[in-house]
């Protein structure tokens, strides 16, 4: 038997392969597509992410609040469906089709209700960069919002030590002013009090940043001091006093920018203060249903749904992450942005370990899918090998054809072998096989073929156990999939072509 037979004999077997691998291919996209295999997967992992250590046993939470996370916009924008009549009638037959499935199953969709329309979830979508799941993360659990209020209540708190324990209690009982001129302060420490509130309100609202929010703290009580300064006859006893106190309270905390960031990062909570609020669900939740105000309104409806569905294994990931980030003992002007960075990390690594569960899950289902094809096409490996080795015009006619196929293809697909240039490979394939007549099939002319090779035990025939054993090595070698095939195609037939035409180097 020499090398060249043996060759035409592989390059015919791998390019049945291929074209039946193209098939399986093709069904498995199909069924992917129509049965949301990945988009299912995505929502799933989620789950498993959110669950944690807990399972099962939080299932009812721990999907509520994954329904929640995919009804912000950032989610449901990925999930964008086709328009237009062939691709609104292909989505209705689908969901038909998965709809009557899942009565058959008694089996949920998995994609839950929206938390805002309570309107049933069809589809989802099946890839979620890392990013936008941090966002819709952290603005579902109104993180911002919460890290916001925590350092409103930390200006509120730094401008009651001012105004009521400095200025107050500090510079008017020591000072030895007149009672008219006391009174005259005190209308101007009020004055100050209501604009440093009017300037956290609009920290509050987002209208200041905290950094502005600052600097107007600075220029309310430099105006107090110059309006002292009118105020007040220079020639009573106690003034001088009065005025280098408000100069030392301001040198204190305003003096310089130096001063004020100190001050700017003292007034930020840690963290692990802002994700505790998210454990406790404490008086900052209340305080933001009480901005939103409406209870009817999806953002109340969506801060109540996190209050009183959120697992505790989120609430331990969250105190996590968050002591990851106060471990840094870095003062920066963007914890929050840290904190989105390592939600991003930790969805990244787990949908990782989740790609690795659907791509072996995938390749059960391409098994199963190459074993149905190979009974379907009636593609038994032994026949076609028989078939190969005894007939020398179906050998050199598919080994012309396969090696037509990778002279065209070979350049252009293997640089993208995913993309378009593939697609175009699948054609030249169809094309191909107007000139070949594969042995597979039902067939009279294959079945008689293979009933010839049936096994027998004595005088006992066994039908069908030597075309199974066919089927089975067929339903294997397609699911190894049609870019395996090709490319060992390919370099099958640079083997054969050694000192020809065309190397594998050029190629």
């Amino acid at each position: 038997m020499s090398l060249p037979f043996i060759l035409d004999v592989a390059i015919g077997l791998i390019f049945i392969y291929l074209i039946l691998s193209l098939l399986a291919s093709e069904l498995q996209e199909l069924l992917s597509t129509l049965l949301q295999w990945r988009a299912e997967h995505v929502k799933q992992s989620i789950e498993v992410l959110l669950s944690g250590s807990q399972g099962q046993t939080k299932a009812t939470e721990t999907r509520a609040i994954a329904d929640t996370i995919y009804s912000h916009p950032l989610i449901k924008n990925l999930n964008q469906e086709a328009q237009g009549g062939w691709a609104t009638a292909f989505r209705k037959l689908s969901d038909s089709i998965i709809n009557q499935i899942k009565t058959i199953t008694r089996s949920k969709s998995i994609f839950g209700k929206d938390v805002v329309t309570q309107a049933e979830r069809t589809s989802g979508p099946s890839y979620i960069p890392p990013e936008t799941f941090a966002t819709s993360v952290m603005e579902t659990l109104k993180i911002p919002e919460l890290n916001r209020m925590l350092i409103a209540a930390n200006l509120e708190e730094f401008k009651t030590k001012i105004l009521d324990d400095i200025i107050k209690a500090h510079l008017l009982n020591y000072s030895h002013l007149s009672e008219q001129n006391k009174q005259q302060i005190q209308t101007e420490i009020e004055a100050l009090r209501q604009e440093w509130n009017h300037a956290i309100d609009e920290f509050k609202t987002e209208k200041l940043s905290l950094q502005m929010c600052i600097y107007s703290f600075a220029n309310k009580i430099n105006s107090f001091a110059e309006e002292c300064q009118e105020i007040l006859s220079m020639q009573e006893p106690g003034v001088y006093e009065f005025i280098a106190q408000i100069a030392k309270v301001k040198k204190e905390y305003f003096g310089s920018d130096i001063r004020r960031q100190l001050l700017m990062n003292e007034l930020k909570p840690k963290m692990t203060d802002v994700i505790a609020e998210v454990r406790q669900g404490g008086e900052m939740y209340a305080k933001i249903q009480e901005y939103i105000g409406d209870r009817d309104s999806p953002a109340y409806k969506t801060v109540q749904s996190v209050y009183s569905n959120l697992p505790d294994s989120v609430k331990e990931s969250l105190t996590s992450l968050a002591k990851k980030i106060d471990e840094k003992g870095s003062q920066t002007e963007n914890e929050l942005r840290e904190l989105e960075q390592e939600i991003e990390r930790w969805f990244d690594s787990s949908m990782t370990r989740a790609s690795g569960v659907y791509k072996r899950n995938a390749k059960g289902v391409a098994i199963l899918i190459g074993f149905l094809v190979a009974v379907v096409a009636n593609a038994d490996t032994l026949y076609i090998v028989n078939s190969l080795s005894s007939n020398s015009v179906l050998r050199s006619t598919i080994s012309l054809s396969a090696e037509r196929l990778v002279d065209q293809s070979f350049p252009t697909t293997m640089s993208n072998p995913s993309g378009d240039n593939f697609a175009e490979m699948k054609s030249q394939v169809r094309d191909a096989l107007e000139d070949v007549s594969l042995p597979i099939g039902w067939n009279q002319y294959n079945l008689a073929g293979q009933a010839k090779k049936e096994l027998s035990i004595g005088p006992v025939k066994l039908p069908f156990i030597h075309r199974v054993m066919g089927w089975f090595i067929s339903g294997i070698a397609i699911s190894m999939g049609s870019s395996f095939w090709f490319d060992l195609l390919g370099k099958v037939i640079d083997v054969k072509n050694v000192g020809g035409k065309k190397s594998s180097s050029e190629k």
